[in-house]
């Protein structure tokens, strides 16, 4: 009997060393990643007449096209109602220099009445394109104080007084006039003086033109492509029609990395499927190729700047 238990014990040794080893190795594992998800209230106790700001942020270590996610929808509320809401895309670096990815949702609510008012959890779905994954993630329900609304000020005027007060508010707003026309033209002049350089200007263009909100994926995603177009028209003085041959050629001419090509042309394919065949452009893709095309015009400058 005591032999039997002393075997017992030998196996269970085992079998937990190997289950720590194999843990050990899991988490080494460089191909493995996750998704971290936080949820984000700016203030728990919120006046009536004020807004109820909620953030939903995915972080993970990689480029932002590592993931593939579903579209996160609005959450299901209690004694508030949704006002609006706006998604924002960030490629940092970490304190290791290695590429980390940041995705953050918000919502803006409205308190119906006063007392508890709540945000159920969020459930969010996404693949890990490396692994081949399908993962879900939830977020936990939160609960906000609705208090009384904070009333303004309202301050009494003597009639002695009105004048005086009317004299001083003309005098304010000259004085903010004249003070606001001396800005502008002191700005107009320090933008005449500087020089902007042609990445700048596509840029700018890309800012001013293509709303990643409007939900029009498929005329964004042919926007990027013909902005991009125009820019290697520009660059390299071109005046025949540009295909995807001559993007390659000439964004690798400006020292462009590799990979960011790659994603170039996984954009023109994407293009062309959308143009063509009428496939639906998925929101995450619009927003992976946006700001490829955004790196790969900052790298241009700098790479024209350094030689």
């Amino acid at each position: 009997m005591k032999r039997f238990n002393f075997k017992t014990v030998q196996i269970l040794t085992w079998a937990v060393f190997l289950i720590i080893t194999s843990s050990l190795l899991a988490q080494n594992d460089p191909t493995s990643s996750q998704i971290n998800l936080r949820t984000i209230l700016e203030n728990e106790n919120v006046p009536l007449n004020q807004e109820v700001v909620y953030h939903v942020e995915l972080s993970w270590k990689g480029d932002l096209d590592r993931y593939k996610i579903s579209d996160i929808g609005d959450p299901v509320i209690s004694n508030l109602t949704l006002r609006g809401s706006g998604s924002s895309n960030q490629l940092v670096t970490d304190i290791d220099g290695n590429p980390k990815s940041i995705r953050r949702v918000t919502y803006y609510f409205k308190a119906i009445e006063i007392g508890m008012a709540y945000i159920d959890g969020l459930t969010i779905q996404y693949i890990d394109t490396q692994l081949n994954n399908n993962e879900t993630l939830i977020a936990q329900r939160i609960g906000i104080k609705i208090g009384p609304a904070i009333a303004g000020t309202e301050e009494e005027f003597m009639p002695g007084t009105i004048m005086l007060w009317l004299l001083l508010g003309g005098f304010i707003i000259a004085l903010v006039y004249f003070l606001l026309r001396f800005m502008q033209r002191r700005k107009t002049d320090e933008l005449e003086n500087v020089e902007i350089t042609l990445e700048q200007k596509y840029l700018s263009l890309q800012k001013d033109t293509i709303h990643l909100a409007n939900g029009v994926t498929n005329e964004n995603i042919s926007a990027l492509k013909k902005l991009l177009n125009s820019f290697i028209a520009e660059r390299f003085s071109i005046s025949d029609n540009i295909d995807l041959s001559t993007v390659v050629e000439r964004l690798t001419q400006l020292k462009i990395p590799k990979e960011i090509i790659d994603k170039i042309e996984s954009l023109y394919s994407k293009a062309e499927l959308a143009s063509f065949a009428g496939e639906k452009i998925d929101m995450s893709d619009l927003h992976m190729f946006y700001d490829t095309i955004e790196q790969a015009l900052k790298l241009a400058e700098n790479n024209e700047t350094k030689s």
